[in-house]
C-alpha cells in the first residue's frame, strides 16, 4: 500500500496550483473591493485572506522538494478555506456590483445614457464625459474631446463642417445625417465656474421640423399663385362688366338708327325731343369712352408680379399684332412663376426688340441658375408649340445665366 508521504509528494504540484489560483482570485477581490469601494468588511477580508494564502503558497513553494514534510489533509483543508473564502467574496462582490451604486456604476450608468455629457473645469480639462459624447466629437471633429472649450467654441462660432444653428443652442449635421442639438450650461463646483455641454439626437424632430418648413413654403408659394390667379379673375370679370356695357352701347345706337329711319318714313310718329336725348346720351358715352387703368397693358401682369413679390421691368415696345398677344401674355405670366418657384428670384426683366424682320422677346432673371443641361419642358415647353403654330421659334440659354427669346415673324 502507498503511504501518505508518497501521496503528499504526488499531489504537490496541484496543490500548489491549486493554492496560486486561490491567491490570484482573492487579490482580484481585494482591487474590485477598492474599486468598487465596498464595505470595509469585505476589503479586510480578502486582504487578510489573501495574504494569509500567498504566504501558505511561498511556503508550499519553498518546500516543494520535501512536501512529504507537510500533513496532505491540512494542506488541502487550507486550499478548501481559502478558495470558499474567494469563492463568497466574488459572489458578494458581484451582488454588490449590481445592486450597490459606485463611482463605476455611476459612469457605466452615465455611459449607456443616449445623450452626451461632458463636464469640465474651467480650464477645458473634462472631468466627465462619456462615450456618447466622445463617439459625437469624433464623428464631427475626428478625435475625442481633449478640450472642452476649444470644443464649444467650435460649436458656438460655427466653425465645424455641418453647422446648422449656431450661439448658445447649435444644432450640428453629422456626415452620417445624423442631427445633434447641443447646450451649453454652468455650474459651481468648490468655488469653480465648471461647463456642462449636453448633446441629444434630434435626427426624427429635426427632420419633422425640416418638412413643416418645406411644406410652410409650399404653402406660401401656392398662396402668392392664388392671388395672382385672383388678380386674373378680376381682370377677367372687368373685362366682361366692360364688354356687357359696350353691348348696352351697341344697341342703344341701334335704337337711335331705327328712331331716325322712323322718323324720316313719318315725322309724327317719333317724338325728335327723344331722339336727340338718346342721340345726345349715346354721345356722351363715346366721348368719355377712355381706357381704365386695368386696361393698360401689362397690368395684370405687373399685379400678378407684385404678389408673387418679383420687379418686373418691361423695355422696348409689346409687338402690335393682335394674334401675339395671347403668347406674350403666357410667356411673361411662365417666366414669372419660373423665377418665383425654381430661381427663387426677386427681379425678371422682358425686352423686346427687332432683329432681321423678325420680333423677339428676350426674358433673363436674377436668383439661382438653372442646370447646365436645363431643356424646355412645362411651360417653356408649351411656349415653344405656341411660337412654332405662328411660324416664329424659341431659343434656351443656360449658361452662364438663364436667357429665354422667342422670336416670331412681322406681319405685313
Amino acid at each position: 500500500m502507498t503511504d501518505i508521504g508518497a501521496v503528499s509528494e504526488a499531489i504537490s504540484g496541484t496543490l500548489l496550483l491549486w493554492s496560486a489560483i486561490t491567491v490570484i482570485s482573492l487579490g482580484y477581490a481585494a482591487i474590485k473591493c477598492f474599486q468598487l469601494a465596498a464595505s470595509k468588511y469585505f476589503t479586510v477580508v480578502s486582504c487578510a485572506a489573501g495574504t494569509a494564502s500567498l504566504v501558505m503558497n511561498q511556503v508550499m513553494l519553498a518546500a516543494k522538494k520535501d512536501m512529504t514534510e507537510f500533513p496532505c489533509i491540512a494542506v488541502l483543508l487550507i486550499n478548501v478555506f481559502f478558495t470558499a473564502t474567494a469563492v463568497l467574496l466574488l459572489i458578494k462582490l458581484l451582488r454588490y456590483r449590481k445592486d450597490g451604486i459606485s463611482g463605476v456604476s455611476v459612469k457605466e450608468a452615465i455611459d449607456s445614457l443616449p445623450t452626451g455629457i461632458c463636464c469640465a473645469l474651467p480650464n477645458g480639462a473634462p472631468i466627465l464625459i462619456n462615450d456618447r459624447m466622445n463617439a459625437i466629437c469624433t464623428e464631427l471633429t475626428g478625435m475625442p474631446i481633449g478640450d472642452a472649450n476649444d470644443f464649444s467654441e467650435m460649436l458656438v462660432s460655427g466653425s465645424l463642417t455641418g453647422v446648422i444653428e449656431s450661439g448658445e443652442k447649435p444644432v450640428v449635421r453629422t456626415a452620417g445625417g445624423k442631427v445633434y442639438s447641443f447646450i451649453l450650461n454652468s455650474f459651481d463646483m468648490d468655488g469653480a465656474a465648471c461647463r456642462e455641454l449636453l448633446a441629444a439626437d434630434t435626427t426624427d424632430i429635426y427632420a419633422r421640423i425640416e418638412e413643416l418648413r418645406e411644406k410652410k413654403r409650399r404653402a406660401e408659394m401656392l398662396n402668392k399663385r392664388l392671388k395672382a390667379l385672383t388678380g386674373t379673375i378680376e381682370y377677367i370679370t372687368m373685362s366682361r362688366e366692360l364688354m356687357t356695357m359696350k353691348a348696352a352701347l351697341h344697341d342703344d345706337l341701334g335704337r337711335c338708327l331705327m328712331l331716325v329711319k322712323r322718323y324720316l318714313c313719318d315725322p309724327n310718329s317719333v317724338d325728335i325731343n327723344d331722339i336727340t336725348e338718346l342721340w345726345s346720351l349715346s354721345i356722351r358715352k363715346l366721348e368719355n369712352e377712355s381706357p381704365e387703368f386695368w386696361q393698360t397693358p401689362y397690368y395684370v401682369l405687373e399685379k400678378q408680379a407684385d404678389l408673387l413679390g418679383i420687379e418686373l421691368t418691361v423695355i422696348g415696345e409689346m409687338p402690335p399684332e393682335p394674334n401675339y398677344a395671347e403668347l406674350i401674355n403666357s410667356a411673361v405670366s411662365t417666366h414669372l412663376l419660373n423665377v418665383f418657384e425654381h430661381a427663387h428670384g426677386t427681379k425678371a426683366q422682358i425686352v423686346f426688340g427687332e432683329d432681321n424682320g423678325f420680333h423677339t422677346i428676350r426674358m433673363t432673371n436674377d436668383g439661382d441658375p438653372p442646370e447646365p443641361d436645363m431643356t424646355e419642358r412645362g411651360g417653356l415647353k408649351t411656349l415653344k408649340e405656341l411660337a412654332v403654330m405662328l411660324g416664329g421659334s424659341t431659343r434656351l440659354t443656360a449658361v452662364p445665366a438663364f436667357v429665354y427669346e422667342i422670336i416670331l415673324p412681322k406681319g405685313e
